[in-house]
């Protein structure tokens, strides 16, 4: 896991769940990450880059009130569920906190407009580039429905 940005040397405050998501028991996001700017508002999700202390990667963090759930094992289960996904279309998550009020979840950083952004900024397109985005979209939809995932 090392060659992946986590390291050794809490070993013992780490709990590793699902495909490889860390979740940090008693450590302080703040310990491990320089929290930047908000770099999405994108509906209900907010995220703001974490750049990691030791790698300097940059990761995007997600904060979500603790009142979201019922507890501890409701996150985590709903964490691990959304890490068991495996698809290039869909963002990993790699690490969990909690302090008091809050869950943060570490996940990619990944930039840059979302979809209605960047078809309104890019003007006219090319039936090619549509349908090229319209079936990554699909597929990532089917992927997760594939899963057990529906939306209402």
């Amino acid at each position: 896991m090392k060659e992946q940005g986590y390291f050794d040397d809490h070993m013992d405050k780490m709990v590793v769940t699902g495909k490889q998501l860390v979740f940090r028991k008693g450590e302080k996001i703040t310990d491990n990450y320089e929290i930047g700017d908000m770099y999405s508002d994108s509906y209900y999700r907010k995220a703001r880059v974490g750049v990691h202390k030791k790698t300097g990667i940059e990761r995007a963090i997600i904060q979500k009130n603790k009142t979201d759930y019922a507890n501890l094992d409701a996150f985590i289960k709903k964490v691990e569920f959304m890490n068991s996904f495996d698809h290039p279309n869909l963002v990993r998550y790699l690490e969990a906190f909690e302090d008091t009020n809050y869950y943060f979840i570490v996940c990619e950083c990944l930039k840059g407009n979302d979809i209605v952004d960047t078809i309104y900024w890019r003007g006219k397109h090319s039936e090619e580039y549509g349908a090229n985005v319209i079936k990554q979209i699909l597929q990532a939809v089917a992927y997760i429905h594939s899963r057990g995932v529906a939306h209402n």
